[in-house]
């Protein structure tokens, strides 16, 4: 199974940290994009459609497969990687099946096992025209996209296990998967970027020295 995800020149730090510990586990296919500026505060609002493009151009890719299509701002527990193949592979009777938004119980567009059909590739050109006229956000788009959806299968991942929140449940530390983390974003990528990497150290997830190494400075 491929394990797709999109990053920049400031995020290469999670480019390094998903190959260290899935390259032995899945396909591995990291797309190097540019930088994005934040709109309205956050990078993906404002008809930002490169996610979905990516995704259009990756189901056309994979026709007929399964793939994980993820951001690239992920914390994987490296004591667990080993069950993540088994554990999505409980998911392919799905055509999609999202992480839980954890917070206000959306769809969580972070990561997203897809089956590469004529019908979900229809969804996301649905998606994509839609962004584009609207100028919205991503996510808020395709949750909209679902509620009148009839003809998928969509499933969600259980929320200890693709964990998604403002911070990480210390709680969780011996039973997660992954974590995707959610930012106040500003129109600052460093910022943006030193948010991400704090919530990792009071979490527990990276340590004090981590931390040092891998903080920007402006």
């Amino acid at each position: 199974m491929k394990f797709i995800f999109f990053y920049s020149d400031i995020y290469e730090f999670y480019n390094q940290h998903i190959i260290e510990n899935l390259n032995d586990i899945f396909y591995i296919d990291g797309i190097k994009i540019d930088d994005l500026n934040t709109k309205n505060g956050h990078t993906f609002r404002g008809g930002v459609s490169i996610k979905i493009e990516l995704i259009i151009k990756k189901i056309k890719e994979n026709m007929g497969k399964h793939i994980i299509f993820s951001d690239a701002t992920i914390f994987i527990n490296k004591n667990k990687k080993h069950e993540l193949l088994n554990f999505f592979n409980n998911y392919l009777s799905y055509d999609i099946c999202f992480a839980d938004n954890n917070i206000t119980n959306e769809y969580n567009i972070g990561i997203i096992l897809i089956h590469c059909t004529k019908k979900l590739l229809r969804f996301f050109e649905i998606v994509l025209d839609t962004l584009i006229k609207t100028q919205d956000w991503d996510q808020k788009v395709i949750n909209n996209l679902i509620t009148v959806e009839k003809n998928l299968k969509i499933g969600k991942f259980p929320k200890n296990k693709i964990y998604c929140n403002y911070h990480f449940d210390k709680t969780l530390k011996d039973d997660f998967l992954i974590f995707k983390s959610f930012i106040c974003h500003n129109n600052n990528i460093i910022n943006n970027y030193n948010q991400r990497i704090e919530i990792f150290k009071n979490g527990n997830l990276i340590s004090k020295d981590e931390y040092n190494l891998l903080i920007k400075t402006k």
